[in-house]
């Protein structure tokens, strides 16, 4: 009796220790790449902390001088870092949404790409535990699902739109800042009746849209209160509006004041 006690302790012993090992070497195994699809038209790698982005040259190119840059200066990058050709996602950046620009000296360029920084993932999210509940789900013939965990969804979020105009808010040098992905101003935006125009960010906004007449946006104007994604989809042409956008940062951004022309 003792004998088959101790092999029993063995077996449940070396399956669980089987679990460990597999668990502590998953890390190194396939990865499962996320593209987090947007409501504006776009979809953007979804990353978490500790991951490495790195801009190389083709087959053959010269990479030297390579280099990222965020729009409006909001980078979920580690501070510090010495080499523009990689980022380090910031565990502590906010979750949501970073584009930027690449360029070298050699000619390389390719605007927009965007990344979705996430304050979560499947390695940060599973544990040991969640190890072997999966093992043993497996087991039993259980299926799970192997995606990441995605990002918080953001506030007004639902309205998707293949027709849109995607405005980056973000504080530079003290001063609310509009941009499109590529990093060109947007002080001014131009959209048609039925185009859809998007105010996004990783960090909190607010706008003042007390100009907009009723009905100019067929989804509701968007409110004055915080947030990191507003949206309008326009319904009255002919429109010359005067609206305030304003990044809630620390220390304060000064408001901008901007035009929606409808056309």
């Amino acid at each position: 009796m003792k004998t088959l006690l101790l092999l029993l302790f063995v077996f449940v012993a070396g399956v669980f220790v089987g679990i460990w090992m597999d668990w502590s070497a998953s890390p190194a195994g396939r990865r499962n790449i996320v593209y987090q699809v947007q409501n504006y038209p776009a979809a953007n790698l979804l990353v978490n902390g500790g991951d490495t982005i790195t801009l190389v040259p083709p087959a053959g190119g010269n990479g030297s001088g390579l280099a990222m840059s965020f729009i409006g200066g909001y980078s979920p990058c580690v501070p510090g870092g010495t080499d523009p050709s990689t980022c380090t996602i910031d565990s502590q950046a906010s979750p949501g949404p970073y584009f930027f620009n690449c360029a070298s000296p050699n000619g390389y360029s390719c605007p927009d790409p965007g990344i979705q920084q996430s304050p979560t993932g499947p390695l940060n999210n599973f544990s040991y535990g969640r190890a072997v509940e999966k093992d043993f789900f497996h087991l039993v013939g259980g299926q799970h699902s192997s995606g990441g965990s995605p990002a918080p969804a953001q506030p007004g979020a639902g309205h998707p739109a293949a027709n849109a105009v995607m405005a980056y808010v973000s504080c530079v040098n003290g001063t609310t800042a509009l941009n499109d992905p590529n990093g060109n101003s947007l002080t001014t935006i131009t959209a048609s009746s039925g185009q859809t125009v998007y105010w996004i960010s990783p960090k909190p906004f607010t706008l003042n849209t007390s100009s907009f007449p009723a009905g100019l946006c067929s989804n509701g104007n968007p409110g004055s209160g915080n947030t990191q994604e507003a949206q309008c989809a326009i319904a009255i042409s002919g429109q010359n509006l005067q609206y305030g956008v304003q990044a809630q940062t620390t220390p304060s951004c000064s408001a901008l004041s901007a035009t929606l022309l409808t056309k």
